[in-house]
């Protein structure tokens, strides 16, 4: 559960959850851990995301990313490292367009990860979200992803940054906007 909780927004591979047990001296078999994060998905504190290819326009069986319900369980299961505001942001809004019931994966390109290709059904859109965009390295991480994706579907990034850094046709949306419904990804 620590390790899950702790990971919100990654990829969970079985291996890596058997590695961190090992270092805790504990020894388990795969066909337990898959039953008890099984079990962790069951019990909706955590929910699979799907891989999608942009580009091949196919769903990826693996490398699911894992994203936890409650960001509070990270919080209980860890006091000693420091918050990642991106990844609890990504979380956060991964609930909310889970909640507002769209179909929601994770995005891949040959170059990318983009963090949500969000369906409602209609039509879909590319969505990426960091805490800030503050450096030139995280703007152009945050808007290469969605540069790279040759379509006219919306790309959007949320963040919490004060001013509109909306460009080159991606538009940036401030989180509280989009929580509140002042602004919405359709």
């Amino acid at each position: 559960m620590r390790f899950v909780c702790t990971n919100s927004a990654a990829v969970i591979s079985k291996d890596s959850v058997k590695k961190y047990l090992k270092s805790e001296h504990i020894n388990t078999s795969m066909k337990t851990l898959y039953k008890y994060i099984s079990g962790i998905e069951s019990a909706k504190i955590i929910n699979a995301c799907d891989r999608y290819d942009i580009r091949g326009k196919r769903n990826l069986q693996f490398h699911k990313k894992e994203y936890i319900a409650d960001p509070a369980f990270r919080t209980y299961f860890t006091t000693e490292s420091p918050v990642d505001y991106s990844t609890l942001l990504e979380t956060i809004v991964y609930n909310e367009l889970i909640s507002r019931g769209y179909d929601v994966k994770t995005g891949k390109t040959p170059d990318h990860e983009v963090d949500f290709v969000v369906n409602n059904g209609q039509t879909i859109c590319y969505v990426q979200v960091t805490y800030v965009m503050q450096s030139q390295k995280t703007i152009n991480r945050e808007f290469s992803a969605l540069l790279d994706i040759h379509d006219n579907y919306r790309k959007i990034i949320i963040s919490m940054d004060p001013l509109d850094m909306s460009r080159d046709g991606i538009e940036n949306i401030h989180m509280i906007d989009f929580l509140l419904g002042k602004k919405d990804i359709f």
